[in-house]
């Protein structure tokens, strides 16, 4: 009987001790309510009027979505994660799923996106320019689209390593200043991008792939463009070039 009662012991205060760690381990959780009030409210705007913008309950995928909270409920395409003791969306990614209508310039409060993907929607007219200076984005995909407008004449985006813009109605001159340092890809084609090469980009020391065919552009190749060492994928073609000698 004392054996017993001994092992029933030793039973309850693993019980009580197991419990009191899964108590600790549920406290370090982040701790999600619905109705927003554990994603940053900027956030939570921003994707809920994205939503509205683009005709979201059309969407082919929008599970989740507009109900509760975006990452307690896991809102389809959305990613989160904790950064400074707050819960931010990290990650917007809706590509191919019938998006249609505008961007909206409420997008610029998601202050630490990392990576947007909007790509092949019907979406039309301009991308806000705040989207252009949210200092955390690391990937944007807008191909396949009809948005239309200029890009910023200085680009500063410290950590963007894939921009790609293709197969819209951009038009006007390329930026001429990029302060994008990590930049890897750049796609820019299949748009009405005028004027000439800038030189700027042969300052981009990772850039690997640059595709601005199919536009616009006219007069030669840079001897700037002599320093994109690293690249090893180019398209320039089905513009209005004179390219004359290759720079070395």
């Amino acid at each position: 009987m004392k054996a017993v009662l001994s092992v029933l012991g030793l039973f309850v205060l693993c019980a009580f001790l197991c419990n009191k760690a899964q108590a600790k381990d549920l406290a370090s959780v982040p701790f999600y309510t619905s109705g927003g009030a554990a994603t940053n409210p900027g956030d939570v705007s921003a994707v809920k009027t994205l939503y509205n913008s683009t005709n979201g309950p059309k969407w082919m995928f929008n599970n989740g979505w507009m109900d509760g909270d975006p990452c307690a409920k896991q809102w389809m395409g959305i990613s989160c994660d904790t950064i400074e003791g707050e819960t931010r969306i990290v990650e917007v990614w809706l590509d191919y799923n019938y998006l249609e209508g505008t961007i909206p310039s409420e997008m610029a409060k998601l202050t630490k996106l990392q990576h947007l993907g909007l790509g092949y929607n019907s979406l039309s007219g301009t991308v806000p320019s705040g989207i252009f200076q949210i200092q955390t984005l690391v990937r944007i995909d807008f191909s396949g689209c009809s948005l239309s407008g200029s890009l910023p004449t200085e680009l500063s985006m410290p950590n963007i390593n894939i921009l790609m813009l293709s197969t819209n109605k951009f038009s006007g001159p390329i930026t001429a200043k990029w302060q994008t340092p990590i930049l890897q890809t750049l796609h820019l084609n299949a748009n009405q991008f005028t004027g000439s090469l800038p030189e700027g980009i042969s300052e981009l020391k990772h850039l690997n792939e640059l595709d601005i065919s199919s536009n616009q552009l006219t007069g030669s190749l840079p001897d700037s463009y002599g320093k994109l060492s690293s690249v090893t994928k180019l398209w320039l073609h089905q513009n209005k070039l004179d390219y004359g000698s290759i720079p070395e």
